[in-house]
């Protein structure tokens, strides 16, 4: 999770620093941050309720209206349910302690306006979600992971509404939905349901 985390974080630093020296893109990038719900949906309300949901991004402009960009999302979930956690050496009931997600998208203008945009963004990514089962192979090295994970690809798509108000800064209200099959990864005995909608407000600055 720390590593995902980390990874994020570095990447979204590092693009915004090169572009703006060396002018990769015919705008300079853009960090947005905010603050929505995860609200599962189907077989994943067994499992989880509403959640608080943050989110860190950057949009790297090109081609005037097409846009390239990465996002950091978190959430920490509201267990309903204990899911049943498969492992080599046992099987065991866990609980979800914290959610991260790393999105890579392309992001297209469909309709703009003076000060209002609309855009569809697509991304595509991994989300892992941490529990609360230890890791019996943990022996305090830093590059091991204290508790298990559960890893999944996913999919982010979302409906954005942008206003520019003052100082190019922006209010972005979106409504996405996060698609991640974590029965994929084998891990987890049940099927705990893939679908979430995360309606969000974010910041410009």
């Amino acid at each position: 999770m720390k590593k995902i985390i980390l990874f994020g974080l570095i990447l979204i630093v590092s693009i915004n620093i090169n572009s703006q020296e060396n002018n990769l893109f015919e705008e300079n990038p853009k960090i947005k941050a905010g603050v929505g719900l995860f609200i599962p949906q189907g077989e994943l309300t067994k499992y989880f309720g509403t959640s608080p949901y943050f989110e860190i991004s950057s949009d790297f402009p090109f081609f005037k209206k097409d846009i390239f960009g990465i996002g950091l999302q978190f959430a920490v979930p509201t267990q309903k349910k204990e899911f049943t956690y498969r492992r080599t050496i046992d099987t065991l009931k866990a609980k979800s302690t914290f959610m991260a997600n790393i999105v890579f998208y392309l992001k297209k203008n469909i309709l703009e306006k003076s000060k209002t945009v609309i855009n569809f963004r697509f991304g595509i990514g991994a989300s892992g979600i941490q529990t609360n089962a230890r890791n019996p192979f943990y022996t305090g090295k830093e590059d091991e992971d204290k508790y298990e994970m559960i890893s999944s690809i996913l999919m982010n798509p979302s409906l954005e509404f942008v206003k520019k108000l003052k100082n190019k800064t922006e209010l972005t209200i979106a409504l996405g939905a996060q698609y991640s099959p974590y029965k994929i990864e084998g891990a987890v005995k049940e099927d705990i349901g893939s679908f979430a909608i995360t309606p969000k407000m974010l910041f410009t600055f």
